[in-house]
């Protein structure tokens, strides 16, 4: 018989969180049939090891080099045997009995081909996991940008991240973050798999974009819900990273939208903004932190 659901996660340097991952994965997907593939972009530690000895129905693809997150995903991809596919990230933790429904869904709706979850932050918290397609100005206003810091109330924040809409009803969005999406197989043979030029970042945007613009549906789906621990799979908030997403962010402007001369400069201004934020944070945080070590002396 065909498989019903192909996970696919993607590890790098995450070997407890992984371990709990595939856990949380055996415990919680029920009532369907289900293949995992776990592919290690050759993290230092020894997760490979764990993942060999403690899951032996894991499918484990080991690579010699870190070859991003989007390549990663693909050469999984290519030997899923699902009929739909969950991409997982190794810091997403299902709350509740996973699979059924949500195929039974997308079986119910030929139409939808990504379907995305409630993400929560560990407080139980909101996590912004549906948003609208991005604007030349969006990278200021997502969710660590810099005037999403100073202005947590603005209106462009707010029509990005979609806080002022509820988040409660299923609902057809422009897209869907990636930590724990589930993607229709025979959507990823028509429109091609993840575009490998996204190293890390923005690949669900534009898996997403690409998805309506075959005409298929992206959809939120509230009643699954999932822990997300931001940060621990690519490390907290880091310049790396910041520049990271704006090398992405980027790539999706120029892949998908006329491009006037000023969006350059806009978006690199953007990100001098951003890194300016964080490592004048970061600094204030080591200042404080030196400061109260000498005051405990």
């Amino acid at each position: 018989m065909p498989t019903d659901l192909s996970i696919v996660i993607v590890n790098h340097n995450t070997r407890d969180m992984l371990q709990l991952c595939l856990e949380n994965v055996f415990s919680k997907v029920q009532g369907v049939s289900f293949e995992v593939f776990v592919v290690d972009n050759a993290s230092h530690e020894d997760s490979t090891v764990m993942v060999a000895k403690k899951f032996p129905r894991v499918n484990l693809i080991q690579n010699k080099e870190n070859l991003g997150f989007a390549i990663a995903n693909n050469i999984a991809l290519e030997q899923c045997s699902g009929e739909f596919v969950l991409l997982l990230n190794p810091d997403c933790f299902l709350l509740d009995s996973f699979g059924k429904q949500e195929l039974e869904f997308m079986k119910q709706n030929p139409s939808v081909g990504v379907l995305g979850t409630k993400l929560l932050n560990n407080d139980g918290s909101l996590q912004h996991s549906c948003r609208s397609f991005p604007n030349y100005f969006s990278p200021l206003f997502g969710r660590t940008g810099l005037f999403t810091k100073l202005f947590p109330n603005n209106s462009q924040s707010k029509k990005y991240l979609l806080s002022g809409s509820s988040h409660s009803e299923v609902r057809d969005v422009d897209w869907v973050i990636g930590a724990c999406m589930i993607v229709r197989k025979s959507l990823l043979d028509e429109i091609g798999l993840l575009d490998p030029y996204f190293f890390l970042f923005c690949d669900d945007l534009d898996l997403c974009y690409r998805t309506k613009k075959a005409g298929y549906r992206v959809v939120y789906h509230p009643r699954t819900k999932a822990i997300h621990l931001i940060g621990t799979s690519t490390g907290q908030v880091k310049l790396k990273s910041v520049i990271l997403h704006h090398k992405s962010m980027y790539y999706f402007f120029k892949k998908h939208y006329s491009l006037p001369v000023i969006v350059k400069p806009v978006v690199w201004l953007g990100m001098g903004l951003n890194v300016s934020y964080y490592l004048l944070a970061g600094l204030a945080s080591k200042i404080r932190g030196v400061f109260l070590q000498s005051y405990a002396e």
